[in-house]
């Protein structure tokens, strides 16, 4: 196993990964290949559970007297409080704040990136190389299918505008980090979301039908904490 640091001028934080490694970037125009500004506002809730959320540094939270709700969705705070540790990550919770409470929101299956004014709505890009496998005007979303190594992943980019008649097309080869579109607010909620990229990452499990699970991009940090092994289900893809 070996540690790879990452620039200060990038993220100022370090991973220790092992075989696992593969080769995401962040997928956002001006935060290339990571960047210091991109903020988070949602996370993956990797239990799937309804009332309850993990983390994939295998923290979790219950529904309780402390869970907030804002127009529908559950924002969680930690078993046993304190603020959640957001190892690599620039979290703020949906209530506009810099404080780590509350995450949102249960069930969740991706990361909602939003960035600070750098550019508007800025360009959307491909992880990783692949072809596409879902497009969906009304919601702005395109699916890609990547194979990491002979592990099968596919990614999602959803509330996209302006995207290219060539990754429209079901089965279009797509290269790493080809332009997929502009961030933006499209939907089909009734109720307008905000202008936002929702990230989803998942990895094939199984040899028929649809065994598919959610998976952290990010990965999980090995031996964290330290009475824990490590969780298969949760592959450091990030350079």
């Amino acid at each position: 196993m070996k540690s790879v640091y990452l620039p200060v001028f990038v993220l100022l934080f370090s991973f220790s990964i092992n075989s696992q490694a593969g080769t995401f970037w962040f997928p956002i125009e001006g935060h290339y290949p990571y960047s210091s500004n991109l903020k988070i506002t949602a996370i993956p809730d990797l239990d799937r559970n309804t009332n309850s959320i993990k983390t994939r540094l295998w923290q979790k939270g219950i529904k309780n007297s402390q869970t907030i709700t804002v127009k529908g969705l559950n924002a969680f705070t930690k078993n046993g409080g304190g603020d959640w540790d957001f190892d690599g990550v620039r979290y703020n919770d949906s209530q506009g704040g810099t404080g780590k409470k509350y995450v949102w929101y249960d069930n969740h299956n991706g990361y909602d990136f939003i960035t600070t004014g750098l550019v508007k709505d800025p360009q959307i890009f491909s992880v990783e190389a692949g072809k596409v496998i879902n497009y969906d005007a009304e919601y702005g979303q395109v699916g890609i299918e990547h194979n990491i190594n002979g592990i099968i992943y596919r990614t999602y980019y959803t509330h996209m505008k302006d995207i290219p008649t060539n990754v429209q097309i079901i089965g279009s080869k797509v290269s790493k980090w080809q332009l997929l579109g502009r961030m933006s607010n499209k939907s089909k909620a009734t109720e307008p979301v905000g202008v936002h990229l929702h990230f989803t990452t998942k990895k094939k499990v199984g040899t028929v039908g649809d065994d598919w699970v959610i998976v952290d991009p990010y990965g999980h940090k090995p031996n964290w904490p330290s009475d824990t092994t490590d969780d298969p289900n949760n592959p450091y893809l990030w350079q």
